[in-house]
C-alpha cells in the first residue's frame, strides 16, 4: 500500500534455499521488507551499513553460530530486536539464547505457512516491545530536562545564560543530539542564534532563518515564531519544509527536529529548537513536555526582563534626585527648596542661601509653618499649596530686610502626578532703574534657565532666540553659540528636522498659524502644554517630548517674549507601554501556562488568583478558589522554614513540599516553587504547583525493594559481596553478606577495610583486567580462589554483574564453592567425551537432513495442492526415519544435560 512503512528484516542462515523461502513468505504479507545474509560476518557488515528493524538468525551456521552473532549485536546495537529461528530445540539452547539477550526463540516446523506466520507475529511483537522501552526512556529523560530547567530558572538571572543552560540540559539530560535558541532581530526579521549545545559543528553559521513569510521563513523555526505554535519535522530527509537546510542537517546526523516559540513579555522574541538522531522522535507526550519546558523558559525570560527594567527605573529616579540637588547647590543669589504634601522641606540649599536669611540646618525636616510665621507665612503658604495643586506661581516678598522673588512650581513624577513642590527664591533688593532692572532680570532669568533641569529656550517678540540652556544643548546636540541670535524659526529643526510650529509659537504675542500635530495639547491660562513625537532627537532615533510654553511680561504687563521648557519623556512612554504589554503578557502566560499557578497574599495567605491549570488540578471554580486560603487546601501545615511568608521576607524563590487536598477530598503530594511578585504595587507571592504524588510513591516502593534485597542478600548461603567499579587500582568491597564473613573467617568491618586482591587469589594486574571487562561488558564469570583469614583457600565460581546503586556503579559478585565439583570433573570427563562424540555425529545428522527437508517442505507448500501432497507424504517417511535415528541423540543429550546440571561437566 502506497505510503505504508514496511518493517525491515535481516534473515541470517547458511542455507540459501531457506533464506529464499523466508523472504518470499514474509514479503508476501505486504508488511515486511527482507534482506538476507549467509553468515554472521556478512550480517554484521550489513547491519553496520543499513541497520534493519529486526534480525532473525539460525542457530547452527558455518563459522560463528547464531548465539555468537547475538552477542556481537547486543554489544554494538543493544536495542536491536533479535530472534533465534532454528531446527535445534533443546532446553539448553533456549536458555542460552535468552541469557544472551534474544527477544524470542522459534523452532522451525514442518509446515512453512505455520512457521512463517509465527515468525511474522514474533517479529512484530519484538519491534513493538523495543520501541515501547525506548519511548519510556525518552520520556524519563524529558522529565529530567524539565526539572533541571526549572532549577536553572530559579538560579540564573541573565537571559542569554538561561538559554545557554536550557540548551545544555536538553543535550546532556534529554539525549538530544543538538539544541539551540534564537532571538528575532526586530529590524531585519532574521533569527539570530544566541545559545547552543551538542553536535553543532558549524551548523548555525551555515543557515539563515527569517520570521517573514518568505522561503527562508517557511521552515519549522520561522513558522513556529510567526504562527506562535510548535512545528515538528519527524523526517528531515523527506520533509519539504526542510529543503533549504536539509543537506547541512543530515550531514551532522540530524534526523528529526522540533521548533517551539519563546513568548516573552514583549511578544514573540524567538524559538528553542531540538534535534534528535532518529526519525519519528517527537509525538504527543514529547511535545507536551517540551511545550511545558519552553513555557517555563519564556516566563523566566519575562521575569528577568522585568527585573532589569525595575532596576533601570530606580537608577533614573536616583539620577533625577541628584540633578535636583545639583541645581539647589549651585542655585545663584538665593536658594532652592523642595517640599512634600505636608509642606515639609526635603531640600534647602543654594550657593547664596544665606542671602535669604535662611540656612539648610533650620529648614530640612521642618514644615513651612515651623520655619516661617506671621505675615511671611501668610504670603508664601498659598503659593506653596498652589504648587502642590499643579500650578506655578511667581511672587515677591520682603524678608529679613531684603526683597525676594519666589517662584513656586509642582514637582511631578513620570506619570505627570504632582509628588511635591519646588520654591526658588532670589534676592532682588536694590534693583536699578527700569532699564537696568529689565537687563538684570534678563540676566538672572538666563541664569535660572541655564541651571533648570528641563531643556529651556527663550525668544523675543521678533522670534530671535535669546536663551538656550545646557539641558537644551544636551537634548539636541546644538550648542547655544549655533543658535543664539537666530530667527526664522531655526529652533524647530533640532527637534523635528524641519521648520514647523512649536508651542512657543502659539502663546500670546507669538506667531499665529495652524496648530502643530501634538499627540497631547491643553491650555492652562496663558500657558500651553503639549506632547509630540520628535524624529530628530536621540541622534536621529527619535523620541517623545513634553513641553510647556508661556509668554514673558514686563512690569507693565506687556509681552516681551516667550519661554518654552521641554523634557525628553521617551523612557517614560516606553515604560508605560512596556507596563501595559507586560500586564497583558503576564495574564496570557498565567492563564495559558500548563503548570498550576496561584497568586497568594502573603499577609493573610488568601488565594487571590489561580490559572485554569490550577482550577483543573484542585477541582474548584475560579470564584470558589479565590475565596480560599492556602491553609484550606494544605492537608499538613508546612514547617516554619517552608511558610510562604518567609519567601516574601527574604525576597527569594524557594522550593518546598506539602500535601494538598483537592475538592473531591483526594490528597496529593506537591512540590511548590514560590517567589515574590509585585502586581499593581501590591506585594504578592506566586506559586507554581507540581504534582509529585507518583514520584513519592515510586521512591517508597524503591525503599521497600531495597529492604527486601538486603534481607535476601544476607539470608542466602552463597558468598555475595559488592566491589567498587572505580578505582581500577586496589578496589575495595563496599558490602558483604553473612555467608562471606562466616566462610572466610573475617568480620564485616575487617573485609570492608582491606583491598579486594587480598581476598581473591589474583595479582593487581588480573584485578585491573577483570574490572575493565566488567565495565565494558557489564557481566563477567570466572573461576578463582578466595583466601580466608587463616590462609585457607576456597575454590569458587564467581559471577559478577555491573549494577548502579544510589548513582554509583558497583559489581555485584556471587561466589559458589566448587571444591566437590572440581574433584568429580576429572572422574566423569572420560565418559562425557564419548557421549560428545556421539552427539556431534547425531547433531550433524539432524542439521544435514532436517534443513534440506525444511527446504523441500517450504517449496512443496508453494506448489499446487495435489502435487504438494505427494511430496509431503515422501517427506514424512524420511522424517519418521530421522526421528527414530534421532531418539538416540535425544537420550545422549539428556545424559549430557544431567551431567552438566548436577556435576558442572562441560
Amino acid at each position: 500500500m502506497e505510503g505504508k512503512t514496511l518493517i525491515t528484516v535481516l534473515l541470517v542462515d547458511d542455507e540459501q534455499d531457506l533464506l529464499d523461502i523466508g523472504k518470499r513468505s514474509l514479503e508476501k504479507t505486504g508488511d515486511y521488507s527482507v534482506q538476507s545474509a549467509t553468515s554472521a560476518e556478512e550480517a554484521l557488515e550489513q547491519i553496520g551499513i543499513d541497520p534493519p528493524d529486526v534480525v532473525v538468525a539460525d542457530y547452527m551456521m558455518q563459522g560463528a553460530d547464531g548465539i555468537e552473532l547475538l552477542h556481537e549485536v547486543r554489544r554494538a546495537y543493544p536495542g536491536l530486536p533479535f530472534i533465534i529461528f532454528t531446527g535445534r530445540g533443546t532446553e539448553e539452547i533456549v536458555a542460552e539464547a535468552y541469557e544472551a539477550g534474544a527477544d524470542f526463540y522459534i523452532q522451525k516446523k514442518d509446515m512453512a505457512r505455520v512457521q512463517f506466520a509465527e515468525l511474522a507475529e514474533k517479529i512484530t511483537r519484538a519491534l513493538q516491545q523495543r520501541r515501547g522501552e525506548e519511548r519510556m526512556t525518552r520520556l524519563g529523560r524529558l522529565n529530567t530536562v524539565l526539572q533541571s530547567t526549572n532549577h536553572a530558572l530559579i538560579r540564573i538571572h541573565d537571559q542569554v545564560q538561561l538559554l545557554s543552560a536550557s540548551c545544555r540540559i536538553a543535550v546532556e539530560d534529554g539525549g538530544f543530539i543538538q539544541a539551540w535558541a534564537g532571538i528575532t532581530d526586530p529590524v531585519t526579521g532574521m533569527v539570530v542564534p544566541v545559545a547552543s549545545a551538542g553536535h553543532v559543528a558549524g551548523y548555525l553559521d551555515r543557515i539563515a532563518i527569517s520570521v517573514d513569510d518568505i522561503p527562508a521563513g517557511r521552515g519549522p523555526t520561522g513558522t513556529a515564531i510567526r504562527e506562535r505554535r510548535p512545528v515538528l519535522i519527524n523526517d528531515i530527509a523527506s520533509d519539504l519544509r526542510m529543503e533549504p537546510w536539509r543537506e547541512e542537517a543530515l550531514a551532522r546526523g540530524y534526523q528529526s527536529s522540533a521548533s517551539f516559540p519563546l513568548i516573552a513579555e514583549d511578544g514573540m522574541i524567538g524559538a528553542l529548537i531540538f534535534y534528535a538522531a532518529v526519525p519519528d522522535f517527537f509525538d504527543g507526550q514529547e511535545v507536551r513536555l517540551l511545550s511545558e519546558l519552553t513555557a517555563d523558559i519564556s516566563f523566566g525570560l519575562s521575569t528577568i526582563k522585568s527585573e532589569l527594567e525595575r532596576s533601570k527605573a530606580e537608577t533614573l529616579l536616583r539620577e533625577s534626585e541628584a540633578r535636583y540637588r545639583a541645581l539647589a547647590t549651585h542655585f545663584p543669589n538665593g536658594g532652592v527648596f523642595l517640599f512634600d504634601h505636608d509642606l515639609r522641606f526635603m531640600l534647602a540649599d543654594g550657593k547664596d542661601l544665606p542671602a535669604t536669611g535662611l540656612s539648610t540646618e533650620e529648614m530640612i525636616g521642618r514644615t513651612v509653618d515651623e520655619v516661617f510665621s506671621g505675615e511671611t507665612l501668610e504670603n508664601i503658604r498659598p503659593y506653596y499649596l498652589e504648587a502642590l495643586n499643579g500650578r506655578e506661581s511667581t511672587f515677591e516678598m520682603e524678608y529679613m530686610g531684603e526683597v525676594l522673588e519666589v517662584h513656586t512650581l509642582p514637582v511631578r513624577d513620570d506619570k505627570g502626578v504632582a509628588t511635591g513642590g519646588m520654591a526658588m527664591a532670589q534676592v532682588i533688593t536694590g534693583r536699578k532703574q527700569a532699564e537696568e532692572h529689565l537687563l538684570g532680570l534678563n540676566q538672572r532669568l538666563t541664569q535660572i534657565i541655564e541651571f533648570l533641569p528641563d531643556a529651556t529656550f527663550v525668544i523675543d517678540t521678533d522670534q530671535q532666540v535669546i536663551a538656550w540652556n545646557r539641558a537644551m544643548t544636551e537634548l539636541t546636540g546644538v550648542d547655544e553659540s549655533q543658535i543664539l541670535g537666530n530667527r526664522d524659526h531655526v529652533y524647530a529643526s533640532p527637534f523635528y528636522g524641519e521648520d514647523r510650529l512649536m508651542l512657543i509659537d502659539l502663546v500670546a504675542g507669538g506667531r499665529k498659524g495652524e496648530r502643530p500635530p501634538f499627540t497631547r495639547f491643553e491650555e492652562q491660562g496663558d500657558r500651553l502644554i503639549g506632547e509630540a513625537v520628535a524624529p530628530a532627537i536621540r541622534q536621529g532615533r527619535g523620541g517623545f517630548l513634553w513641553g510647556i510654553a508661556s509668554p514673558l511680561y514686563d512690569r507693565t504687563g506687556r509681552v516681551v517674549g516667550a519661554i518654552e521648557s521641554i523634557r525628553d519623556i521617551t523612557d517614560r512612554k516606553e515604560q508605560e507601554r512596556a507596563l501595559r504589554e507586560n500586564e497583558e503578557r503576564y495574564r496570557s502566560l498565567f492563564d495559558n501556562n500548563p503548570a498550576a499557578m496561584m497568586l497568594i497574599k502573603p499577609t493573610t495567605l488568601e488565594i487571590v488568583d489561580a490559572n485554569p491549570a490550577a482550577l483543573k488540578f484542585y477541582g474548584y471554580t475560579h470564584e470558589r478558589m479565590t475565596h480560599l486560603h492556602t491553609t484550606d487546601i494544605t492537608d499538613m501545615i508546612p514547617l516554619p522554614e517552608q511558610d510562604p511568608r518567609t519567601t516574601i521576607e527574604r525576597a527569594e524563590v524557594r522550593t518546598h513540599y506539602a500535601r494538598h487536598r483537592l475538592a473531591d477530598g483526594m490528597v496529593r503530594e506537591v512540590e511548590l516553587y514560590s517567589g515574590p511578585l509585585i502586581i499593581h504595587g501590591e506585594q504578592l507571592l506566586y506559586t507554581i504547583v507540581h504534582d509529585i504524588t507518583d514520584r513519592i510513591q515510586a521512591e517508597k516502593a524503591l525503599a521497600e525493594s531495597e529492604e527486601k534485597f538486603r534481607t535476601l542478600f544476607n539470608s542466602t548461603s552463597d558468598l555475595i559481596f559488592l566491589i567498587q567499579a572505580d578505582p581500577v587500582e586496589h578496589p575495595m568491597m563496599t558490602e558483604v553478606n553473612r555467608a562471606t564473613c562466616a566462610r572466610l573467617g573475617y568480620s564485616r568491618e575487617e573485609l570492608l577495610a582491606i583491598p579486594f586482591e587480598e581476598v581473591l587469589a589474583s595479582n593487581s594486574e588480573q584485578i585491573r583486567t577483570l574490572q575493565t571487562e566488567l565495565r565494558y561488558y557489564g557481566y563477567i564469570s570466572l573461576e578463582s580462589t578466595l583466601v580466608g583469614r587463616t590462609g585457607s583457600r576456597v575454590p569458587v565460581e564467581i559471577n559478577v554483574v555491573l549494577i548502579e546503586l544510589q548513582g554509583t556503579q558497583v559489581g555485584l559478585a556471587v561466589a559458589r564453592d566448587i571444591t566437590e565439583r572440581r574433584e568429580l570433573q576429572q572422574l566423569e570427563r572420560a565418559a562425557l567425551e564419548q557421549i560428545q562424540e556421539n552427539l556431534a555425529q547425531m547433531a550433524a545428522l539432524n542439521d544435514e537432513i532436517r534443513n534440506p527437508l525444511a527446504v523441500i517442505v517450504g517449496l512443496a507448500d508453494l506448489e499446487e495442492p495435489a502435487f504438494a501432497q505427494k511430496i509431503l507424504v515422501q517427506v514424512k517417511s524420511i522424517n519418521d526415519l530421522v526421528t527414530r535415528l534421532d531418539q538416540g541423540w535425544v537420550a545422549s543429550e539428556k545424559v549430557r544435560g544431567f551431567l552438566r546440571k548436577h556435576y558442572q561437566i562441560s
